[in-house]
């Protein structure tokens, strides 16, 4: 499925309803998942669990929390055997971003 069609198919803010399959693990502020539309077989998400649409939004304490995930995620992907991957994150609406809630990508 495009990623584009997938959008079409599910709520307004897909990660404002989680999808306790793709769920990894989630902390009170966020929860790392795997990507629903990867760009690579092992593509992970930081998700915060606030809805906010701009990055420069996060508190501090969401800052942190977010951060413990990605390392969590980091940790998965050695875990499976990747030394490299990108962490991404988009702010914008013209970032080329297709969700309107903050997100980070961890992709191999």
């Amino acid at each position: 499925m495009l990623y584009h069609d997938f959008l079409k198919t599910g709520p307004t803010c897909p990660f404002c309803i989680p999808r306790l399959d793709a769920l990894l693990t989630e902390n009170d502020l966020a929860s790392l998942t795997y990507s629903l539309a990867p760009y690579h077989q092992h593509h992970l998400l930081v998700v915060p669990n606030r809805h906010l649409e701009n990055w420069d939004e996060l508190s501090n304490v969401e800052e942190l929390a977010i951060n413990h995930l990605l390392r969590k995620g980091t940790e998965i992907l050695r875990a499976f055997g990747y030394t490299d991957y990108t962490i991404l994150v988009r702010n914008g609406a013209k970032s080329g971003k297709s969700v309107p809630h903050v997100h980070y990508h961890i992709v191999p």
